[in-house]
């Protein structure tokens, strides 16, 4: 599995225009935060995590670290009932200590892709 670092590094790789700054303005994410997440000595909480995966237009879930396909992302996201279905994503993120709160902004997020 890989660390939100890996993923963070990643999308800077395959986005060079992109630079610190960037991120800071578009996020409103403390300077001081975003040089420890890009040199992997902090990992942001939910809010600041939904934040930066909005800006690079990812998954929150993909941006954590976990293996998980957007396809499955989405099912869940959208397919049977509510409460089932927020376990299933609370247990695909559950290092991201989640309440129900954090998970449905997720939700809402993921929807904004489809």
């Amino acid at each position: 599995m890989a660390t939100f670092y890996e993923r963070l590094k990643l999308l800077l790789q395959n986005n060079p225009q992109i630079k610190q700054n960037d991120i800071i303005n578009a996020t409103k994410i403390s300077k001081s935060s975003i040089s420890k997440y890009l040199s992997g000595q902090a990992v942001p909480l939910t809010e600041n995590l939904i934040k930066i995966a909005n800006f690079f237009s990812v998954s929150p879930i993909w941006l954590s670290g976990k293996d998980v396909s957007m396809k499955e992302v989405l099912t869940l996201a959208y397919g049977g009932s509510k409460s089932s279905k927020k376990d299933e994503l609370k247990s695909l993120v559950e290092n991201l200590e989640l309440d129900d709160d954090k998970l449905d902004q997720i939700i809402s997020i993921i929807k904004t892709f489809s």
